[in-house]
C-alpha cells in the first residue's frame, strides 16, 4: 500500500471541505441574496415571505448536517461504511433536497412546476446528479479512499 495515497488528503479532502464548509456557506449566501435583498428585502412583514425564509433556512441547516456528518465519517471513521455513507448522503441531499426545495417552494408560493423551472432553469435540475455523480466515481475509484478506508475490496464494482 502506498503510504503517499493515505489519508485524507487531495481530492478527498477537497471533498470534505466541500462537504463541511463550501456546500453549507454557498446555500447560506444563496438564501441570503434572495430573500434579504433585491425585492424581497422591501416584504419583511409579508407571511409568505417569512414562510419562504424559514423554509430555506431549514433546507441550508439540513444540508449542513448532512455535510458536517459526512465530513465526520470520512475524517474520524476509516472504515468501507464512511465511503458507503458518504455517498448516500450526498445522493439524498443532492436530489432529495432540491426536490424538497422546489416542492416547498410551490407549495408555500403557489406557483406551477412549470413557473419554478423556467425560474431556475434545468441547470439547476441537472446540478446535483453531476455532482454527486462526479464525487460517486471518486470515491469507488480512488486509490486514496481504497486505501484509507478498509474493505474496500467489497465495494460495488459499477464502474468494472
Amino acid at each position: 500500500m502506498d503510504d503517499e495515497l493515505r489519508g485524507v488528503k487531495g481530492w478527498l479532502l477537497v471533498f470534505v471541505i466541500i462537504m463541511a464548509v463550501i456546500s453549507p456557506g454557498i446555500s447560506a449566501l444563496m438564501v441570503y441574496r434572495e430573500l434579504y435583498t433585491g425585492q424581497a428585502a422591501y416584504l419583511p412583514d409579508v407571511p409568505m415571505v417569512a414562510s419562504l425564509k424559514t423554509f430555506a433556512w431549514a433546507l441550508v441547516a439540513f444540508d449542513a448536517l448532512i455535510g458536517w456528518f459526512v465530513a465526520y465519517r470520512l475524517v474520524a471513521v476509516h472504515n468501507w461504511l464512511s465511503v458507503q455513507i458518504a455517498i448516500a448522503c450526498i445522493w439524498f441531499a443532492g436530489v432529495a433536497g432540491t426536490i424538497a426545495g422546489y416542492f416547498g417552494l410551490m407549495s408555500i408560493t403557489g406557483a406551477s412546476f412549470g413557473d419554478v423551472m423556467a425560474e431556475v432553469g434545468p441547470g439547476e435540475i441537472i446540478r446535483p446528479f453531476v455532482f454527486c455523480l462526479i464525487w460517486t466515481t471518486y470515491l469507488l475509484k480512488s486509490q486514496r479512499v481504497e486505501n484509507t478506508y478498509r474493505g474496500g475490496e467489497e465495494q460495488a464494482e459499477i464502474f468494472e
